[in-house]
């Protein structure tokens, strides 16, 4: 089954021989065999497909957190808190079942929101740091962020060091740790 590039059967396969060994150790190689299959070599209907039935057993939380993964991935946050509940539910105190309460988390930080905070990212090191710096008095003059008439509204600042990439991480710390309305 391997040779014919059909991993769905070969997985199949394991969990058959897994019902059928004797010993221990000849029931945990399957059930890693099996594992090791879902978790790289299905695709992503295959891993729906057993996410969905009861009678994968062991295999399932790692098709349900794939499956929870892709839809994380694809921002379709309220899908993937679904499917990493149900990881939580069937596999309970495993490595798997800690990953997908960490990427819970997660889910509940973009979810928190605190209405009085504004992220901002700026270079405000490297060659634009005087901009930078001139942007951010600018868009704290604008907030009424100083003096007497205070608005309340807070500033969460990043500096992006003029780099794209740096940026892009900062956006996600300006959601899941700032909680940054916009």
């Amino acid at each position: 089954l391997k040779r014919l590039s059909a991993p769905l059967e070969e997985l199949k396969t394991y969990l058959h021989l897994h019902a059928l060994a004797q010993s221990p150790a000849q029931k945990n190689d399957y059930k890693l065999a099996a594992q090791s299959i879902a978790e790289s070599q299905l695709s992503q209907t295959q891993l729906e497909e057993i996410a969905e039935n009861t009678s994968y057993s062991f295999v399932r939380p790692v098709a349900l957190f794939r499956v929870g993964l892709a839809s994380f991935e694809k921002s379709e946050f309220s899908r993937a808190r679904a499917y990493f509940t149900q990881v939580i539910q069937i596999d309970a105190n495993t490595e798997l079942a800690e990953r997908a309460n960490e990427l819970l988390k997660q889910i509940d930080a973009r979810e928190t929101v605190n209405p009085k905070r504004i992220g901002v990212i700026l270079p405000l090191t490297g060659k634009l740091s005087k901009v930078g710096y001139k942007t951010l008095r600018g868009i704290q003059l604008g907030l009424g962020t100083y003096g007497k008439s205070r608005s309340g509204i807070e500033l969460a600042v990043i500096d992006s060091t003029g780099n794209a990439s740096h940026a892009r991480r900062a956006v996600e710390k300006l959601v899941t740790e700032d909680h940054v309305i916009g």
